[in-house]
């Protein structure tokens, strides 16, 4: 399971978490302005906890899908990949 980081929990913007096909868990977290110019239209930060890199990747979660930013192309354009999702619980809160 990827879980959000506990400064995400203590600055209240953790959203949900889902299950995929495949079993993994994830927590994702509203983006707000971090990276505003970066695939504006992906408003979550999807909780993978890289331990080398970045611990998040950009997304949408919607019911019973997610659009994940998984690399840059080389023209700096985003590569997304559609994620197949089950068990979608969302935690509450305004943008929920």
């Amino acid at each position: 399971m990827a879980y959000a980081q506990i400064k995400d929990y203590d600055r209240g913007i953790v959203r949900g978490r889902f299950k995929t096909d495949n079993g993994a868990v994830f927590e994702y977290c509203e983006r707000g302005e971090e990276w505003a110019d970066f695939s504006p239209d992906m408003p979550h930060l999807i909780c993978v906890n890289d331990p080398i890199g970045w611990p998040y990747r950009f997304g949408r979660v919607l019911g019973s899908v997610a659009y994940v930013v998984t690399d840059e192309a080389a023209d700096g354009s985003p590569i997304i990949q559609k994620w197949a999702i089950r068990s979608h619980k969302r935690y509450g809160g305004e943008n929920a």
